[in-house]
């Protein structure tokens, strides 16, 4: 049995009632390296409640052993938080992490995408695959995800949408770009030593991939890489950033030394929140709150 875990964040509304919760949508994101709740009242556009868990990082684990260590303390957390396992109005998860493909919407058959899958894919646990549309991308995005967590899921959460963290990121993207002549702008996601970029010119997606990367070069290395590729200006093309990364972060600071125009990710329109969430750092959420709008 594992030690309980503690939150290592938590913000709630002064009026959240736990008691309401059919009325709410609950998100919850999972990663490698923890995972995080956020409750939203979609009445009054209002979010109530975020909890985020962090796990201890062990050297020599295995996929399997990593996956298995975050459904352990998943399910620890979920039984020692009663109100979670009320019934909500709706319920979405999100998985974020790099066992991924993107397949053409015109190019794909359900019956095929594990063919697919493996051939761009090693994945050394057992696990189901799910798909999901990218939406306004004409993409489809095919993830695996750990067969004993999605069991857990689906026993707690029968109805629940699962998606990959990309594609409630593009979704979101998609909105800030539509009807607005934007140029080329990037977005570079952060978690678990694992970079997520989006690149995209006015309504269009022009590039989307993941990396992984150890050090603060390897990661500035992947984003001008990209900028290059792209035929994209370092002085003037924005780069935005969100997820775990801060200001006082060697992976910030080494961004500004060779990008000049950077922000956090950090509007969001039409949500609520109360003084309650004035310390939030919104970026490093932005997902998993608009994991919430999710239809």
């Amino acid at each position: 049995m594992p030690q309980h875990l503690q939150a290592s964040a938590q913000f709630t509304d002064s009026d959240y009632l736990s008691d309401n919760n059919e009325m709410y949508r609950l998100s919850i994101q999972l990663r490698l390296d923890g995972f995080s709740f956020a409750i939203f009242d979609p009445a009054e556009k209002k979010l109530l409640q975020i909890k985020e868990y962090k796990l201890g990082e062990k050297s020599g684990r295995s996929f399997e052993e990593n996956w298995a260590n975050l459904l352990s303390q998943f399910r620890n957390v979920m039984e020692t938080e009663h109100p979670l396992f009320e019934p909500f109005r709706k319920v979405y998860v999100s998985l974020d992490h790099q066992d991924y493909i993107l397949l053409p919407s015109a190019l794909f058959l359900k019956e095929k995408m594990e063919t697919a899958f493996i051939f761009t894919q090693k994945v050394d646990y057992d696990y189901e695959l799910i798909s999901h549309e990218l939406l306004g991308a004409d993409m489809v995005v095919v993830q695996a995800v750990y067969k004993a967590l999605f069991s857990y899921i689906r026993l707690q959460f029968p109805q629940a949408l699962i998606v990959h963290h990309l594609s409630v990121l593009q979704q979101e993207i998609q909105k800030i770009h539509k009807n607005n002549n934007m140029g080329k702008r990037a977005y570079v996601s952060v978690s678990n030593r694992t970079m997520h970029i989006i690149v995209m010119n006015k309504e269009e997606l022009q590039y989307c991939n993941s990396f992984s990367f150890s050090a603060k070069e390897d990661f500035i290395y992947f984003i001008l890489l990209i900028y290059n590729q792209l035929d994209m200006n370092a002085n003037e093309d924005p780069l935005f950033l969100l997820g775990d990364i801060g200001r006082s972060s060697a992976i910030y600071k080494i961004c500004w030394q060779y990008i000049r125009n950077i922000s956090f990710l950090d509007q969001l329109d039409h949500i609520n929140m109360s003084s309650n969430f004035d310390q939030l750092a919104t970026h490093q959420y932005y997902t998993l709150i608009h994991t919430t709008l999710c239809e």
